[in-house]
């Protein structure tokens, strides 16, 4: 009985260690996962990317700096999950990601209240599994009537074929490496993981 009770306590932690936020600070980040095993600074523009390892999960947080808060703190703009194993996600886990990463801090609180993710029926991309959009219900008045409906609330997230989680926020993110290797190797990483980066941005 303990065994068990042990073995759900650490099902649930390390859940909780995969709940990286979209807009989240390197600061914010650190307080939940300690020291990154590994950190890339991007050349040319000013952006890093950190990446984790929690339990089974390995976490890949690109931060981005945000003109969208006075002090231009970096964002994170780009989260990506997926398993050592590279086994599927369990349904509950992905709802458990997308849940956390609904509200914004920095967009206007009626909006944040409301924000839920879509899922898209249409899949344009290749090795896409599903899709989502995060959307909020906003009212719009042409000709003196009021329309409800769905407007876009910047962030998108997809799970690969390949069991590959991505979150996407609308922020600007890093472009250039500090050699042509360099650069291959991402695009070629990029390109295993998610199409999402290149076609959304």
């Amino acid at each position: 009985m303990k065994i068990l009770l042990f073995s759900i306590t650490a099902l649930v932690l390390t859940m909780c260690n995969t709940e990286a936020r979209l807009g989240e600070t390197p600061r914010e980040c650190a307080k939940r996962y300690g020291d990154p095993v590994s950190v890339k600074r991007f050349a040319g523009r000013s952006g890093y990317e950190y990446q984790y390892e929690r339990g089974n999960f390995k976490i890949t947080i690109r931060f981005v700096r945000s003109n969208r808060t006075a002090f231009q703190a970096y964002e994170a703009a780009y989260l990506s999950f997926h398993k050592e194993d590279h086994s599927e996600f369990d349904k509950t886990t992905v709802e458990k990601i997308l849940q956390k990463n609904c509200p914004d801090q920095i967009l206007y609180s009626k909006m944040s209240r409301d924000m839920y993710w879509e899922e898209v029926d249409d899949i344009k991309q290749e090795g896409i599994d599903k899709e989502w959009k995060r959307v909020y219900n906003a009212e719009e008045f042409s000709k003196g009537k009021k329309i409800e409906k769905t407007a876009f609330a910047g962030a998108r997230a997809n799970l690969s074929e390949d069991h590959v989680l991505v979150l996407t926020a609308g922020l600007p993110l890093p472009r250039g490496y500090d050699s042509w290797e360099e650069r291959q190797e991402e695009q070629a990483t990029r390109k295993k993981e998610s199409k999402a980066v290149e076609d959304y941005f």
